[in-house]
């Protein structure tokens, strides 16, 4: 576990590296308004996706005991914001001695999607709760690994089931889950802040990608919490299920997990269908 946590983030780092290499040093469409879309934008945005895709699968194979399975999501969703800050840092700048300044003032709120938004917050926020829950009640296995075993008592005979959700695993995934937050905090202030560019008719074509930006961010964000979360609860109910003398709690918590993981995959899938079709139509 320790190598992956000090391993991913230099991955995370050689990443964002690697998709800034990929750019040119000019974008190929240096003006706006001629119908045309950024290529290389796209195509940037889509090596984050492609890296991605490639780093949560080594980073699942890698972890001990299931651990890097649970962090995969959010290693894909951190390249995928990396390949959108890539591709929004090719937004043509002004030219020459002589610049202008737009004087609107933009606002985050303005750019994000507010549905998809608020969908992920809600999923962040019932995350967040199972696992202070998991930790809470989380016990050692039977080698001393503490938070990876569920203990339950049924009259004379104790019992333990796993793997459990508890702070062997919620701890770092927590923090990966912070810092991934962070992250996309940080795109989507830069790509609703940064300077336009100027020429003319490029304002409608610089706030069309300031919302392709952030929508992209939206959609990775919403990826990493609800594939996290639908990791989390399979882990749970898992355990959970076929408990000999259950109490009503556990199994009111089995059956709020099953449409919550139901739910969480779903809007998973939807989040990918959005990361793979932004930028990818053009006019």
């Amino acid at each position: 576990m320790s190598t992956l946590l000090i391993a991913l983030p230099a991955l995370l780092l050689l990443t964002g590296g690697g998709l800034l290499a990929l750019a040119p040093a000019h974008s190929r469409t240096t003006a706006y308004g001629t119908g045309l879309r950024v290529r290389p934008g796209t195509r940037v945005r889509r090596a984050g996706l492609a890296l991605g895709a490639v780093l949560a699968c080594w980073t699942a194979l890698s972890g001990s005991l299931g651990s890097g399975l649970m962090l995969a999501p959010t290693a894909f969703g951190a390249c995928a914001v990396l390949g959108a800050l890539g591709a929004d840092a090719l937004t043509p700048r002004q030219r020459g001695t002589v610049r202008t300044a737009g004087l609107t003032h933009r606002r985050v709120r303005d750019y994000l999607p507010t549905r998809l938004a608020a969908v992920s917050a809600a999923f962040a926020a019932v995350l967040a709760t199972l696992l202070v829950a998991t930790t809470a009640t989380g016990g050692a296995d039977d080698l001393g690994r503490a938070g990876r075993s569920f203990a339950r008592v049924c009259g004379d005979v104790s019992m333990t089931r796993g793997p459990w959700p508890g702070s062997f695993y919620s701890v770092p995934l927590l923090a990966a889950l912070g810092v991934a937050t962070a992250l996309c905090g940080l795109a989507v202030h830069r790509m609703a802040r940064r300077p336009a560019p100027g020429g003319p008719g490029a304002h409608a074509a610089d706030e069309a990608r300031r919302r392709e930006g952030t929508t992209a961010v939206t959609a990775a964000w919403g990826l990493l919490v609800t594939g996290s979360l639908a990791g989390v609860g399979v882990f749970t109910a898992g355990a959970l299920h076929g408990i000999p003398c259950a109490s009503t709690a556990t199994q009111a918590a089995w059956w709020a997990l099953l449409p919550t993981v139901a739910g969480a995959a779903v809007t998973a899938v939807y989040c990918l269908a959005v990361l793979c079709a932004v930028g990818g139509r053009r006019p």
